[in-house]
């Protein structure tokens, strides 16, 4: 499953990347996501790794991730680290006027047991990132 979803956030590209920066500022826009915290030494940047913790049918789990690419102020690519949930998300960050255009490049692909249970999730996902991306909107034009 791939999709691609943007929005524009009327806030300069320094202002929602300093806002992505921030430690578990997911939890702030995903509604799912109940704590993010970093595993590795040093920041963020291109392997650093971390935990996202989500209520998924009504259990708390656990996502590993590692950060792939990371350009300062433009593009952030994370992709799962181990689990049954193949998944890589890029967050790419344009400068408009009067903004930033915001865009959500995301891919999955289950297996086993995941690939039966996710069969209806590409709608609900796509219906999902777009909740968030308006949510990521609201929150950082907020502050």
């Amino acid at each position: 499953m791939r999709f691609r979803d943007a929005i524009i956030i009327n806030r300069p590209v320094a202002e929602v990347w300093a806002f992505l920066q921030q430690p578990n500022s997911e939890a702030a826009w995903h509604p799912g996501v109940i704590e993010e915290k970093i595993t590795s030494p040093g920041g963020l940047g291109v392997g650093a790794t971390g935990i996202e913790v989500r209520k998924i049918f009504g259990r708390h789990m656990e996502f590993l991730w590692e950060i792939t690419q990371f350009e300062p102020g433009r593009r952030v690519t994370t992709r799962s680290a181990g689990g049954p949930v193949a998944w890589e998300a890029t967050y790419l960050l344009e400068p408009i006027e009067n903004g930033t255009s915001f865009v959500l490049d995301y891919r999955q692909e289950a297996t086993g047991l995941w690939k039966l249970l996710l069969l209806g999730a590409p709608i609900v996902m796509r219906k999902q990132a777009k909740s968030d991306l308006a949510n990521l909107k609201r929150v950082v034009e907020a502050r």
